[in-house]
């Protein structure tokens, strides 16, 4: 098939850049190259260029104000009417809203809802943010009314969409992980110091305090502990951290960095001792899919989770360790206890080798994606077909 990616991220260069929208989207387009044609879009309110290994050609809509958005997207949408099979689009954004004319046309259109919330966390205050919060709500449930195909990251998010629109094909697609070719050092490790990774972003909801404040605890009987924080921002939570660790006295032993590459990033996965999802009782983190515990489970890694959202589901039948929210206590114990456990990190370490072999390799996302997109696109063919009899 002939695919339309659209997406809406913003260059994962800059200075705080969210990357998980161009992460989600890189995954997608590297696993369904083997067997389609893919052109990507991505809407945008300056130039940049991206890279998406996989794709025929990368195409990026530049317009500073929404209807300049809506009017490029038109224009695509009206030219390609004939040379894209399936479109499918990058979460139910207001910059999404043109879509209703992919299917007044009877064009295919699969919605990836995979950032519930992600627009509230960055829109808080007066007036002015409830007006936008509004205008936000209301596109994206007219494009859950309308739109009939949807890759969805949780059971949550299937549950609301199923809830506006019965009729709805659904796919549960938590993502996947294509391993990369090149892996650098990134950060250099003192050993025999053991390492507590922290990846993503800095927001409180995600929990990386309550890393640090789990260090203080066991600073004294583990005193080999180092803790890595590595995330893109924003700078004020980095501050808030940074002054937790001076209060908690572990500056010493936490370690902030930002800006890593790719390959950085996932070499520095393979060389820590332990990884951390240590998120918190919250509205996103309840419906969303924490993507980069996927990453964990390919590095081969000991986990320590929180027990919400969709994460105990995912590790149900496997040993990894999960954790009541925000309980410093028992995360300090858990922390203790795998640093003084090297078998039991090792046990744990192939135990996510596996889960991550059976449920999120690249070769499972690919089959059950593309049975999907063929379904969808064999029905709206046949629909066609009825209307013109």
């Amino acid at each position: 098939m002939r695919i339309g990616a659209l997406a809406t991220f913003p260059d994962p260069k800059q200075p705080g850049a969210a990357i998980s929208g161009y992460r989600r989207i890189s995954q997608l387009v590297q696993v369904l190259s083997p067997l389609h044609t893919i052109r990507l879009y991505v809407v945008a309110k300056s130039r940049w260029k991206p890279t998406v290994p996989g794709c025929d050609s990368v195409t990026v809509l530049v317009a500073s104000h929404l209807p300049g958005q809506w009017l490029k997207l038109v224009a695509v949408f009206l030219r390609s009417r004939h040379d894209v099979d399936v479109w499918i689009a990058y979460n139910p954004s207001k910059v999404m809203l043109p879509l209703l004319l992919l299917h007044c046309l009877g064009i295919p259109v699969v919605i990836d809802y995979c950032d519930k919330q992600a627009v509230i966390d960055h829109w808080i205050g007066g007036f002015r943010s409830r007006i936008y919060l509004s205008f936000q709500l209301a596109v994206e449930r007219l494009l859950l009314r309308t739109i009939r195909a949807f890759i969805v990251i949780s059971d949550r998010l299937k549950d609301e969409v199923l809830e506006v629109n019965p009729k709805a094909q659904c796919l549960l697609y938590r993502g996947t992980f294509v391993p990369p070719n090149v892996t650098e050092p990134g950060i250099e490790l003192s050993r025999p110091c053991q390492y507590v990774l922290y990846l993503g972003t800095l927001y409180d909801f995600n929990g990386p305090g309550v890393l640090i404040r789990a260090l203080a605890r066991i600073a004294n009987t583990v005193p080999g502990l180092r803790l890595l924080i590595v995330g893109p921002g924003p700078e004020r939570e980095r501050l808030r951290l940074q002054a937790l660790a001076v209060q908690e006295n572990v500056a010493d032993r936490v370690e902030f960095h930002s800006g890593l590459s790719d390959a950085q990033v996932f070499g520095l996965l393979r060389r820590v001792d332990i990884v951390a999802l240590p998120y918190l009782e919250h509205p996103r983190n309840q419906f969303n899919f924490p993507t980069k515990l996927i990453e964990y489970l390919w590095a081969g890694k000991p986990v320590l989770a929180s027990r919400v959202g969709e994460i105990p589901q995912v590790l149900k039948d496997s040993q990894h360790i999960l954790l009541t929210p925000g309980d410093v206590e028992e995360w300090a114990s858990a922390m203790r206890d795998l640093c003084s456990d090297e078998e039991l990190r090792n046990c744990l370490g192939r135990e996510s080798v596996i889960l991550y072999q059976e449920q999120f390799s690249p070769d499972v996302a690919r089959k059950t994606i593309d049975a999907f997109l063929t379904s969808i696109y064999a029905r709206c063919t046949r629909s066609m077909e009825a209307c013109s009899q």
